[in-house]
């Protein structure tokens, strides 16, 4: 039986799990938001699903809750000036 921290996902892998959709989003990640840079074998970059599940859980939590008072005016507002403009 697989230890599931030490199973390697490659870059088509997290793609099929949702988790990303091309590179340019990912190197951003790795560059600015502190995604694990992986490891090299051969040619190719993996990830253990352990140090991706220790990013994730880094992560701020997004905030969900719906806009209330300024922020709501200030969204509705822009939404607004989009569709003058369109």
């Amino acid at each position: 039986m697989r230890n599931s921290s030490l199973r390697l996902l490659r870059f088509p892998e997290l793609c099929e799990l949702g988790f990303v959709n091309n590179w340019t989003t990912l190197n951003h990640w790795i560059n600015r938001r502190g995604f694990p840079p992986g490891h090299m074998i051969g040619r190719c970059r993996v990830w253990t699903e352990a140090e991706i599940a220790a990013w994730i859980e880094r992560q701020p939590i997004k905030n969900t809750a719906p806009l209330k008072g300024i922020a709501k005016k200030a969204r509705a507002d822009a939404v607004a000036r989009k569709t003058e403009a369109a």
